[in-house]
């Protein structure tokens, strides 16, 4: 849609913004001939489509925006209405054309390949949606010029546009930086009895073992924790169907849970037990598939696929909920829930995923689906309290207090030139954020810079059962994630990460500047600034010294 309207000749000053994970620009001045356009979709692929082979693991496009900087001259595009169809697509001067463009496209008409027969290699055909997206189409630009023209204007812009029409709120001040921390609780393994095989349950973290993880941690200077407790519902981190409410007994049953949860309140921690809305194991008990599955084009029920780490294809899937059958679970659930007196909640599967029915009775399109999740969100936030999401898109995050998850670089494609903080920009001072558990990083070290960096709340995600316990499942590739190897670096790196971020987590980001190739400064409101320092040697900054792989907070004056 409008493709030359976002479009320059312009060969040297200024970029082309894409929401890319955090952002990413593509540079006038570096010639891209022999590289594909950047074409990626808003919220990511429908997944109630047949997706059996893996997506390329990407991000995916965070927030409904785009925007392009030409010389003094700047845009800002945001789609209002219809983004769950959109992509945004850029190409670079030289590729397609001698001019820059970035511009969205919107598919309101569904399509997939289907199969005739059950066996491999049969013929195949496209399925199409029988009737086009009805709704609204509607993209906002705003125009920046001069001192505005950048991308951290237009990420203000798009800040101050949520305030408007979001309502989203300044944080409130805290003594001390909170903690995202994540308990697993249980996991799915094949156990023997008498010799004979049989899917059970293996507690990893009972609720009286995070008792004894939340009091070594307190012990030993970390004081303000939000706890993310997975694998606590019945079935564990293969969660059964959300509508039928169950603790596992195997951690403690629900007396257990309510006893965490009066130990967290007591020492001024907030629990957040993870919930999985969305999906649900086919045979699970109170779900019935032809009732309440949704549909794929081809009338299939549709297939939430976990994929084999080295096929890529799909080995195991869960279900999805139409979207009567997920607002009946969800108020089954929350009903429940209350009566255990917990007030936060963190939705897991919130802002990760988008998914239509296609199912031909009635139809309910991605753009119906966001909607939907919203208003989830919003009633489990007015019901429960404080809400927590294992997702960061931007329709989700608006209305979550705290976001796992949240990008912190983009996708690296050959026609982007660098990321930028554009999410973090955005967000920060307004909502807690955390980036991936940083002891699930390749670089724990060069990850803490990078949160540091974006403004970040530390996250870890941990268990109280060592390795062993994992071995022989499909989740052996939390064998490292034991408390016992991590609790001496968790409170050591949350101290020096608490020292730099605690003065300025409540404010907004208003400058980003680039020092040199590995060194970067971020400028908050009040004055202050933080120098980030990747490269190997140490860094001197207005008389300021930063070690190698360090960083520094520098005390400004107050506005």
């Amino acid at each position: 849609m409008l493709q030359d309207f976002g479009s320059s000749s312009n060969t040297e000053n200024g970029y082309i913004f894409v929401p890319d994970g955090s952002g990413a620009l593509i540079s006038f001045d570096k010639p891209k001939k022999n590289t594909s356009p950047f074409l990626s979709q808003v919220y990511g692929f429908d997944k109630s489509l047949e997706v059996k082979k893996r997506p390329e693991l990407v991000y995916n496009s965070m927030l409904p925006v785009f925007g392009m900087k030409d010389n003094d001259d700047a845009f800002l595009a945001i789609i209002e209405d219809g983004e769950a169809f959109a992509s945004i697509g850029a190409n670079a001067s030289g590729m397609l054309s001698e001019r820059a463009e970035v511009f969205p496209v919107f598919q309101t008409l569904s399509n997939q390949n289907t199969s005739i027969g059950a066996m491999e290699g049969q013929s195949k055909f496209i399925s199409v949606q029988e009737k086009m997206y009805q709704g609204n189409i509607r993209v906002r630009y705003a125009f920046l010029q001069k001192d505005s023209s950048n991308y951290v204007e237009m990420a203000k812009y798009y800040r101050n546009y949520l305030i408007k029409t979001e309502g989203i709120e300044k944080l409130e001040k805290k003594d001390n930086l909170p903690m995202n921390l994540e308990l697993i609780g249980s996991i799915n393994k094949v156990q023997s009895t008498l010799g004979i095989k049989y899917n059970g349950i293996e507690p990893l973290t009972t609720f009286s073992q995070a008792e004894d993880i939340l009091n070594n941690l307190m012990e030993n200077g970390v004081s303000n924790i939000n706890i993310k407790y997975s694998g606590w519902f019945t079935g564990g981190i293969e969660q059964e169907y959300a509508g039928k409410f169950g603790v596992e007994k195997s951690l403690g049953g629900v007396n257990g849970l309510k006893a965490l949860n009066k130990f967290a309140e007591k020492n001024n921690l907030s629990l957040f037990p993870a919930i999985n809305y969305l999906t649900t194991p086919s045979k699970s008990s109170g779900y019935s598939r032809l009732s309440m599955a949704v549909k794929q084009l081809d009338q299939n029920t549709a297939k939430y696929y976990k994929y084999d780490s080295v096929s890529l294809i799909g080995s195991s899937y869960r279900e999805i909920l139409s979207p009567t059958s997920l607002k009946k679970a969800t108020n089954k659930f929350i009903d429940a829930y209350i009566k255990t007196d917990i007030k936060s909640l963190c939705i897991n599967d919130f802002g990760t995923e988008v998914f239509a029915d296609y199912t031909k009775s009635n139809v309910f399109d991605r753009q119906s689906a966001i909607n939907l999740y919203r208003s989830l969100l919003l009633n489990t936030k007015d019901k429960v309290g404080s809400v927590m999401i294992g997702g960061s898109y931007g329709f989700a995050a608006n209305a979550a207090d705290i976001i796992l998850n949240a990008p912190t670089t983009s996708s690296g494609y050959q026609v982007t030139d660098k990321s930028v903080p554009f999410y973090a920009i955005v967000y920060h001072g307004y909502k807690d954020y955390s980036a991936a558990p940083l002891n699930e990083s390749a670089s724990i070290n060069d990850e803490v810079l990078n949160y540091i960096e974006q403004g970040a709340l530390p996250y870890f995600k941990i268990m109280n059962a060592d390795g062993s316990a994992t071995k022989n499942t499909e989740y052996n590739y939390l064998c490292s994630n034991s408390f016992s190897i991590w609790k001496d670096q968790i409170s050591s790196i949350y101290k020096s990460m608490e020292e730099v971020l605690s003065p300025v987590r409540t404010q907004t980001i208003s400058s980003y500047d680039i020092l040199s190739d590995d060194v970067s400064k971020i400028t908050y409101e009040n004055g202050y600034y933080i120098i980030v320092n990747y490269s190997d040697k140490d860094f001197t900054y207005d008389n300021t010294t930063v070690e190698s792989k360090g960083y520094k907070l520098v005390e400004g004056e107050s506005k």
